[in-house]
């Protein structure tokens, strides 16, 4: 295999507005889907309707999202933002984390902020500077 191919198979950068986003291994974002698996990188905020990532994920800036899946190390510097939020292994949210309906979050859960939802599931452990949720299963 080429030099070339390799990067272009291990290596994607999409570049929108001020968004880059470095997917090593398989995965696809378009703008307003992410779907990856390996090692991802993006640098800005997102808006998507879709995040569905697994291995090693941080994002530099927040995420707004319809719906989000993480499974493996996730670590997102800013804020979480999304209609319901699936994750497991570890995920480090620097920010707020604000699941409009529900969060299933199941590993090690750091949140330096506030975790806010209409219903929050915990198998695992949650560390968080403030909670607030409608119901909390643990």
């Amino acid at each position: 295999m080429s030099a070339a191919r390799k990067f272009e198979e291990y290596e994607r950068e999409l570049e929108r507005g001020r968004v880059s986003v470095r997917i090593a291994g398989s995965g696809t974002y378009n703008g307003d889907v992410l779907r990856a698996s390996g090692s991802i990188k993006v640098e800005g905020d997102l808006t998507l309707s879709e995040a569905r990532v697994s291995g090693s994920f941080t994002c530099i800036g927040s995420i707004n999202a319809s719906l989000t899946s993480f499974s493996g190390s996730t670590r997102i510097t800013g804020d979480l933002v999304a209609d319901a939020i699936r994750a497991s292994g570890s995920l480090s949210v620097g920010g707020d984390l604000n699941a409009r309906a529900t969060a299933r979050l199941s590993g090690s859960t750091a949140v330096s902020g506030t975790l806010g939802s209409g219903e929050v599931r915990v198998s695992g452990s949650l560390r968080a500077g403030s909670v607030r949720c409608s119901k909390l299963v643990a």
